[in-house]
């Protein structure tokens, strides 16, 4: 753990890992990539796919890499898997060539997600964890606004020249060698413990279980948190049009406001954790439901930028909360673990939100841009009464060092 303020360990954290979440980067060059090759919208939609299924394997992989690898070396793999990836695009854009590029960079992505939180949470305690997570998420987003408009610019000259953006990857892995440390991997202080106490690690360890019914509450609680997110990204532009708000532009520009808010999110997110303390999952939906409403009966633009940034900058506290008390409720020698886990169950909140919300709105009446906001809404409020009756902020306190939570 960091003892008071490490700015050497924390910078090199939050450069070496804030780029896991570099997937806009070929966002705007699909598009073009259809025209191109002349490929069937099917085949384009099986290849997108493929590449989330690529980053939730690497996020799984993570988890058991780092058993037996050290962390460090673990985040080099990953910022290596990503900078390398799209370069065979700049030797031959085939079509073939842009399948493998896209399955391994988002495998080293997949990995450096993983990864990143269970070194913030092996590496910080007490509230410097919450802030080295939360500043992280703010330069998360960030780097996602700069090298989305990047890309943008890149594309409109060549196609695969947003790949080239993959080179930023390489800062992430200098950071990694130069500024972290390095240590054993995790059997070999395993072992360590166990000479030494003369008792399994897991006997000695203080925290729950993967299986606890505290865990899998934050698991679920990650994906519902995604889901909700998918309402944004996945229908704002066809609300934007349907409601005559601006089209695309407004689209575009609502977009930026989320990101801005998620940006927010990690300045503010300290300060609402000391304030708000075991409410400020509560705090946090609840602002998310003002946002959803806002977007809902949006009668300007402004309205629905407004809106979108409160729930970009709710999402960003909300999974940098849950991420915090996961890492302070769960056994130290399961953080690798339950992060994989954690990053998976992150993205299964989009993978099931765009037919679950097409599937509902279908069987609506009305505008079914404006159908999705209304369910957007109802669930806010359904997270806010479980997140309120179970107490589950208050649940992830440890009580005593030698208590253990079966269930």
């Amino acid at each position: 753990m960091a003892s008071g303020r490490n700015w050497k360990l924390i910078v090199g954290t939050i450069i070496a890992t804030c780029l896991s979440g570099a997937t806009v980067i070929y966002s705007p060059a699909v598009a073009s990539v259809q025209s191109t090759f002349n490929v069937a919208p099917d085949v384009l939609s099986s290849m997108l796919s493929l590449a989330a299924i690529a980053n939730l394997v690497g996020a799984l992989v993570a988890g058991l890499l780092q058993r037996f690898v050290a962390q460090r070396v673990v985040i080099i793999l990953a910022a290596a898997l990503a900078l390398v990836g799209a370069a065979p695009l700049f030797i031959n854009n085939s079509f073939t060539v842009v399948y493998v590029a896209l399955m391994t960079c988002n495998v080293g992505m997949g990995i450096m997600g993983a990864t990143s939180q269970s070194y913030i949470s092996l590496h910080f305690d007490g509230d410097q964890r919450g802030e080295v997570m939360a500043w992280r998420t703010s330069a998360q987003g960030l780097s996602n606004v700069a090298l989305s408009a990047g890309a943008g610019v890149l594309t409109a000259i060549t196609w695969y020249y947003c790949f080239g953006l993959y080179l930023v990857f390489a800062v992430a892995l200098l950071a990694a060698v130069i500024l972290l440390p390095s240590e054993p991997p995790f059997h070999k202080e395993e072992e360590k413990a166990e000479k030494a106490a003369g008792a399994p690690a897991s006997v000695q360890e203080h925290g729950r279980k993967l299986t606890s019914w505290t865990t899998i509450m934050f698991l679920l609680l990650i994906t519902a948190t995604t889901f909700l997110e998918c309402g944004i990204y996945n229908y704002i532009s066809i609300h934007a049009e349907a409601n005559n708000l601006g089209g695309s532009v407004a689209a575009g520009m609502t977009i930026s406001a989320y990101q801005a808010g998620l940006i927010v999110s990690g300045i503010l997110a300290p300060f609402v954790f000391k304030m708000a303390k075991q409410r400020t999952l509560i705090v946090a939906y609840t602002l998310d439901l003002i946002g959803y409403v806002l977007i809902f009966i949006a009668p300007t633009a402004i309205v629905l930028f407004i809106g979108a940034f409160l729930c970009g900058m709710t999402y960003g506290i909300a999974t940098t909360r849950i991420g915090v008390l996961v890492a302070e409720s769960v056994r130290p020698s399961q953080i690798p673990t339950v992060f994989s886990l954690f990053q998976v169950f992150g993205a299964g909140g989009y993978i099931v939100g765009a037919p679950i919300f097409s599937a509902i709105t279908g069987m609506m009446p009305g505008l079914m841009s404006s159908n999705v906001y209304l369910i957007g809404i109802v669930f806010a409020a359904c997270i806010i009464a479980v997140v309120l009756f179970s107490g589950i902020e208050r649940r992830a306190a440890l009580p005593t060092a030698n208590a253990v939570e079966a269930a």
